[in-house]
């Protein structure tokens, strides 16, 4: 009896520091007492609704933040605990825009969630990062950001346990689960952070096997008392259900709603690779790997090799090791979020734990953001296909040859193109990819039914030129007719994508890669010529690094030239000043650039002809 006193007596001193820590929403940003690289739980909150929301509108980016459900604490009391909020931001889409060959379709969805488990420090820093990593990109036209974010909106939870959340970063650091104590009458019995449901348990699908997950109430991986019990998790999958197409949602597994997991898995439809759409990451710390569908069990899911492929190119991205179904099996976790996106969503998920502890040392939390950056870029230019994009070559950088920065106006340019070295991307096979096309479009990425084609062409044709296996790069001649066609001067954008092959001679499979964005300003005048290349999913950004977090506002470098920027009402470069320009004599074709040398990525400098 004494012992329950004092436990009651501890949740009651818990109640009261989530109290004072709603009260704390005025003044600068705070960081985490023992990390100051973390924006501490209101600092985020107050970053995104002060200073991201408005920084996106400015740059005609499409966002929003709202509330989508309650933590368990609120629905306690309706004065105290918190909101489940989500941030959504994208660009602005042609208005024919299409994903899969349907027209005014919803944009595919890059779901990112964080904090589901309190004591991890990073993950939601990473991704608020990011975001203001995103805005510099917009803000200097990058044109992978610019791509990315007409066929793709990311939605991200910062805080999908936040009452743990406050907790760990006050008086419980070690805090994982959440604080509902009325669960199990055996919570009274536990520690002071042992009490709570684990979140990452309590999806419903396959929820309550006892491999992989506990009916313990003081156990880490406490399950609740049904599917979903929680409502931080009925906000998530709500969140999920109205995000991702209801014809995925029908393909796929029904959700659980009785105490008794599934038996069928072994039956669950192999999801459509060029039809399915949308990304799911749990970001969590720690551990440096991605774990991948099935957790529950250590079997293949149905879309195995895609799962796999994805998840070792991220892999080739960081040095994070993947395991998935097999020999490095990470254990099973029943009531997991990614196998709950997997199946009844139809997202290929994922959990992603970064960094070597909860609480990430600064100094290892920035070096490691340059590449988590890149893997979040990836997974965004995949997205409207992430079961075939991943499974297609990626376009590592696009040159132009030096004799060509001095051509004549009338002499067509030649393209060097660098395939990224391949991973083994099927799992019982060591065959790599192989080049076998190449296609480029102007002005929309290839999911835009508006995107106006260039060329398309077959590896072994005499247009391409010096294929050559060794470093994987090839060229192609590009008639300035092909670049032009009646478009004329002004700024454009040049998005190219190859095929390559995978599997054996018996099985071979072909599949398109992510799309690179290539910046192109047709100009009437002669311009001098400068160094070069173009930005691609796997090239390395560069970042400004401090131990402190940046919530800097963003400021555009001074321009020389701007890069492409499509009016979606008109289909036009908002940088060709009249008609006349169309009607110019073309003199040079360049890939702009900025005074700010850090807005590229290193070796992306840009050229011209």
């Amino acid at each position: 009896q004494s012992q329950r006193q004092s436990q009651r007596q501890s949740q009651r001193q818990s109640q009261r520091h989530l109290q004072d820590a709603q009260g704390d929403s005025d003044g600068e940003y705070t960081s985490i007492v023992t990390r100051d690289c973390y924006f501490d739980f209101q600092s985020t909150l107050r970053w995104i609704q002060d200073d991201f929301v408005p920084a996106a509108i400015e740059l005609s980016l499409q966002v929003q933040f709202d509330d989508i459900g309650d933590s368990w604490w609120k629905t306690k009391n309706q004065e105290q605990g918190y909101d489940i909020q989500v941030l959504t931001v994208t660009g602005k889409a042609a208005p024919s825009a299409t994903i899969n060959g349907t027209n005014n379709v919803q944009k595919a969805p890059l779901f990112l969630t964080t904090s589901v488990h309190a004591r991890e420090y990073a993950p939601p820093e990473l991704v608020r990062r990011w975001l203001q990593h995103l805005l510099e990109r917009v803000q200097n036209r990058d044109p992978l950001y610019l791509s990315f974010l007409q066929h793709t909106q990311i939605h991200w939870i910062p805080y999908v346990n936040p009452d743990g959340r406050v907790l760990a970063e006050t008086t419980q650091p070690w805090r994982r689960k959440n604080i509902n104590y009325d669960w199990n009458m055996a919570s009274a019995m536990c520690s002071n952070d042992a009490y709570g449901v684990d979140l990452n348990r309590n999806f419903p699908f396959q929820w309550g096997l006892d491999d992989g997950s506990s009916s313990s109430a003081c156990s880490p991986f406490s399950r609740g008392d049904t599917p979903a019990s929680e409502p931080e998790i009925q906000a998530v999958v709500n969140y999920a259900q109205s995000i991702f197409p209801q014809q995925q949602q029908q393909q796929g597994q029904p959700i659980q709603t009785t105490p008794l997991p599934t038996q069928d898995h072994r039956q669950a439809p192999k999801y459509d690779e060029t039809t399915t759409v949308g990304v799911y990451v749990d970001l969590h710390s720690y551990g440096n790997i991605y774990i991948f569908p099935w957790g529950y069990v250590n079997e293949r899911a149905p879309n195995h090799i895609a799962l796999y492929t994805a998840l070792h190119k991220l892999e080739d991205i960081t040095s994070y090791r993947a395991t998935g179904p097999g020999p490095e099996h990470y254990g099973e976790a029943s009531g997991a979020s990614d196998d709950f996106m997997y199946a009844t969503q139809g997202a290929m998920s994922c959990t992603w734990e970064f960094g070597s502890s909860f609480h990430e040392q600064c100094q290892a939390f920035e070096d490691a953001i340059d590449k988590n950056f890149r893997a979040l870029e990836y997974l965004a230019n995949i997205a409207p296909q992430p079961y075939s994009l991943c499974q297609g070559p990626d376009i590592q950088s696009v040159r132009l040859s030096e004799e060509d920065q001095e051509a004549a106006a009338n002499m067509d340019v030649t393209l060097t193109i660098q395939i990224q070295e391949p991973t083994e991307t099927i799992p019982s096979s060591s065959s790599l990819q192989d080049v076998v096309e190449i296609r480029a479009f102007m002005e929309h990425p290839l999911v835009h039914t508006n995107a106006l084609p260039v060329w398309s062409w077959d590896v072994v044709t005499t247009h391409v030129n010096n294929w050559n296996k060794d470093d994987r790069t090839f060229e192609i001649t590009l008639s300035r007719n092909d670049v032009l066609f009646a478009r004329g001067a002004g700024n454009h954008t040049l998005y190219i994508q190859a095929k390559g092959s995978t599997g054996s001679n018996s099985e071979e499979s072909y599949y398109w890669g992510p799309v690179a964005a290539v910046p192109l300003s047709v100009n009437g005048n002669n311009i001098p010529s400068s160094s070069a290349a173009a930005t691609s999913s796997l090239s390395t950004p560069t970042t400004s690094k401090s131990n402190r977090p940046s919530s800097a506002p963003v400021t555009a470098p001074e321009e020389t030239e701007r890069l492409v920027d499509i009016d979606p009402e008109n289909q036009q470069p908002n940088e060709v000043e009249s008609s006349e320009a169309n009607e110019k004599e073309i003199d040079t074709i360049v890939a702009t650039e900025t005074n700010d040398e850090n807005w590229l990525y290193p070796g992306t400098h840009v050229q011209e002809i």
